[in-house]
């Protein structure tokens, strides 16, 4: 509820910053916690609003520094985000766009940056999205080999440093799925 509350502050923080980079990338993630709140609140259509005003934001900022690997990173965890909505929502069609523009933005990231652990670890979180919604789909076989890779990319990641307790942490949550 405090998100919902702080929007319009943050909305005016942005507008006053003269729709710089670091007001945008705050309201982006003003908009990403919303979206969170207004799940949990079961109001999909409310997250999915909150979800696109993110993706613009991000797609935006990604677009004006192409170099900036945290902007393409939040870009695409905002397409993922937006897919994975819009799949619960019975938007499939939609859902399958959005994580094959997700997936199309990960190897340029991976080449920008292929020793950052976020972006090794954002080709986890999409291939998980993606299991999630090809479950939805009752579509098992499609869900298993996305959950396989997710899980292959974060034992590798929990390998190579036993104190990431994030990537262990997801990989028992994609264990599970």
């Amino acid at each position: 509820e405090n998100y919902l509350r702080a929007q319009p502050l943050f909305q005016e923080v942005a507008y006053h910053s003269n729709k710089g980079p670091r007001g945008k990338y705050l309201l982006g993630l003003l908009y990403e916690r919303i979206t969170v709140v207004q799940l949990f609140k079961g109001d999909i259509p409310a997250a999915l609003a909150a979800a696109n005003s993110a993706l613009n934001l991000s797609t935006e900022l990604a677009i004006s520094d192409p170099r900036d690997a945290q902007s393409g990173v939040t870009r695409i965890e905002d397409y993922k985000l937006v897919a994975d909505l819009e799949s619960r929502t019975g938007r499939d069609h939609d859902a399958i766009l959005h994580m094959e523009k997700a997936f199309a933005l990960m190897p340029k990231l991976v080449e920008q940056s292929p020793k950052d652990t976020e972006v090794q670890a954002m080709k986890a979180y999409l291939h998980t999205t993606a299991g999630d919604i090809a479950s939805r789909k009752q579509d098992y076989q499609r869900a298993l080999k996305y959950y396989e890779t997710s899980i292959g990319v974060l034992s590798a990641i929990a390998s190579a440093n036993a104190k990431n307790g994030g990537a262990g942490q997801r990989l028992g949550g994609t264990h599970n799925r």
